[in-house]
């Protein structure tokens, strides 16, 4: 066993095209780096309660069992590393990170062919993670860590990659950022999203990624900073087509939700696009799009009465649609429309007539208006009354 502890105030520490048969202990150390290049351990390599200020590189190494770079110390004195950098290694057991008592201000993994193995990052707290290059061949597991800034960037997967219950250090700075990325088989599990103040995701593909047991961030917080509505749609469309792939039913229903209403945004925006699909996506805005039944039953009472105003007004002889203010006027408009209303209610049911409703009132008079406003009347409550039972239909198949 190379057993090394309680060395202080080195500037460097490095190892470079090495070979250690025997177990590595390093205990207490204090250093302002550690380079390690091209070296093969044989054995179990433990770093324990390490304080390194800078940054710790490892590439281009072998390690046949287990690595641990484990902090933990009972102090109260904040301890942090600058920097964690991995490159082209190979664990062939494990390679373990668990740094609850000192904070990584970054940890960069570059993945590629030669990165092969295990890598497992728990209980940890970190300023921000990036995932870099193309993983084949590295299994990776995100567990139980403090993570403020999550970023994909130019990342392919290929592996699979387990991201479990991480939550930000502080929300003021918290992102988690895909760009120009394919999370295929990457596996999100036990997330709350609404934790993260941004959430930045352009140009990436997320049609193969997993989702289990996440608490999904608001639509305020899917890039920001953008006006992008094309990519907003893009987004929402992948999540949705995920979930359907889960048999998540409810939460695909969310996003695509947020899908038409990103797709109606940039209808707006395109002054050369198709007005008729405004007008369609206008409609079908009215239960935002087969998920809230309120909204249409709120606007089938509220237009309805409008045409039953209109209606009274049109059949009653006291009134007329010329427009006087006066308070005898609005006293008797109002006298009227109280009078009759026993038979607003008759009037939301399409299939009746207006003879049949007010058959018992001699002296109203049906004309030609008062006939327009009953049809125009007729094709609201219809309208209505299938964008609420679409709004009831959510969860059917």
């Amino acid at each position: 066993i190379i057993d090394i502890y309680d060395f202080n105030e080195l500037q460097l520490l490095q190892l470079n095209n090495c070979n250690f048969k025997k177990e590595v202990i390093l205990t207490n150390i204090k250093s302002r780096n550690i380079k390690i290049f091209k070296t093969k351990f044989e054995n179990w390599v433990s770093i324990y309660n390490a304080h390194i200020s800078d940054s710790i590189d490892i590439q281009e190494c072998s390690f046949v069992k287990n690595f641990i770079l484990k902090n933990h110390f009972d102090s109260k004195e904040e301890y942090s590393i600058e920097n964690i950098y991995l490159n082209a290694n190979k664990y062939e057991y494990q390679f373990d990170i668990q740094a609850n008592s000192t904070k990584i201000n970054e940890l960069e993994i570059v993945y590629g062919d030669a990165h092969i193995g295990k890598l497992l990052i728990d209980n940890s707290n970190i300023g921000k993670v990036c995932f870099n290059g193309i993983n084949s061949k590295l299994e990776t597991n995100l567990e139980d860590c403090s993570i403020e800034y999550l970023s994909f960037l130019n990342f392919s997967n290929l592996n699979s990659i387990k991201i479990n219950d991480i939550k930000p250090i502080k929300f003021e700075k918290s992102q988690i950022s895909i760009w120009n990325s394919n999370l295929s088989k990457v596996q999100f599990y036990k997330i709350d999203f609404t934790q993260y103040k941004e959430i930045a995701i352009f140009n990436s593909n997320l049609t193969e990624t997993t989702f289990a047991n996440v608490s999904w961030f608001k639509k305020e917080q899917i890039n920001a900073q953008s006006s992008d509505h094309k990519n907003y749609r893009e987004v929402f469309r992948q999540l949705k087509y995920s979930l359907e792939k889960q048999g998540n039913k409810i939460d695909s229903l969310f996003f695509k939700s947020l899908e038409m209403e990103a797709y109606q945004n940039e209808l707006r925006a395109n002054s050369t696009s198709d007005r008729k699909d405004r007008w369609i996506m206008l409609f079908n805005s009215t239960n935002d799009f087969g998920l809230n039944w309120v909204k249409p039953v709120c606007w089938l009472i509220i237009g309805s009465f409008v045409f039953y105003i209109l209606i009274i007004i049109g059949i009653d002889k006291r009134l007329d649609f010329a427009p006087n203010f006066s308070y005898n006027s609005l006293y008797l408009t109002y006298d009227v429309i109280k009078d009759n209303i026993k038979y607003y209610p008759r009037l939301l049911d399409p299939t009746n007539s207006l003879d049949r409703i007010f058959k018992e009132e001699k002296n109203y008079e049906i004309g030609f208006c008062v006939n327009a406003f009953s049809y125009l009347l007729k094709l609201y409550l219809a309208f209505f009354i299938v964008q609420t039972v679409k709004a009831f239909r959510k969860y059917a198949d």
